[in-house]
């Protein structure tokens, strides 16, 4: 039987995250809810598994190859749609959310940046008992995006700087007076 564990979420750059997992296969979504993409990595080694239990195989592979074949392709885009529905039944109590597949590729350098390469929180998923032993997917979610949403105790919030600064108060102070709003009675 396979066993999936999951560690804690932590926070790393879009390129980190990106390279976190090599070879790997890219799932993008489209999550209107979150304002931002969803997405989600996971070894080329799994999907490559995967698709030799389909087709009735024990799951082991004579070697991993760079391009997947058309029918490889199709699986991911089938595995990722089911993702997105596992992902979706998981935020439920927190957040509706209909994540639509917008791109599969073996390449993230395909994948656009989330708003100006933003930071993302990442959950980090490890399957555990033959033949995926050792194998992840991690899932990346755009931290602009789960501020307000997650618990607390998924995000590190950024040390804020101190705000009682005397020059900074009588700057903002005066650009605050002298904003000109249009007034009708």
């Amino acid at each position: 039987s396979i066993q999936v564990e999951r560690s804690i979420s932590v926070q790393m750059s879009f390129s980190e995250w990106l390279h976190g997992v090599t070879p790997a296969i890219y799932w993008r979504f489209h999550v209107p809810a979150l304002k931002g993409p969803l997405l989600i990595s996971g070894s080329r080694t799994l999907v490559l598994k995967l698709v030799d239990i389909f087709y009735g195989g024990k799951g082991s592979l004579a070697g991993d190859r760079d391009e997947l074949t058309d029918a490889e392709e199709r699986f991911a885009a089938r595995l990722g749609r089911d993702m997105a529905l596992q992902v979706a039944a998981a935020w439920r109590d927190k957040l509706h959310m209909e994540p639509t597949l917008d791109i599969v590729s073996a390449d993230g350098g395909k994948l656009p940046l989330p708003r100006g390469g933003d930071d993302v929180v990442v959950q980090h998923f490890t399957l555990k008992g033959a033949p995926f032993d050792g194998l992840s997917i991690l899932c990346a979610y755009p931290l602009s995006a789960m501020r307000g949403i997650a618990a607390a105790e998924l995000i590190v919030e950024p040390d804020i700087p101190d705000l009682q600064d005397p020059v900074w108060r009588s700057t903002l102070h005066q650009a605050v007076q002298n904003i000109r709003l249009p007034v009708r009675s």
